[in-house]
């Protein structure tokens, strides 16, 4: 639940996102238990295929950043 104020972080420092309209990482932070748990009910309903690709493309999202 922490992960999206730790991602939103690491974007602002990065000199690649100066002035990057960061809307969806930083609203709906009141509600942010309810959609973690929602987002975790669908990550549990994915066949194990489905979250091998889920997690194949995290990963590669995830590389981008680390440029």
């Amino acid at each position: 639940m922490l992960g999206n104020k730790l991602i939103l972080n690491k974007l602002k420092q990065n000199q690649g996102f100066v002035n990057f309209p960061f809307a969806y990482l930083s609203q709906h932070q009141e509600n942010l238990s309810e959609i973690w748990k929602s987002f975790q009910q669908k990550i549990d309903q994915l066949t194990p295929e489905q979250l091998d690709q889920v997690i194949n493309g995290s990963k590669q999202e995830y590389s981008l950043f680390s440029i």
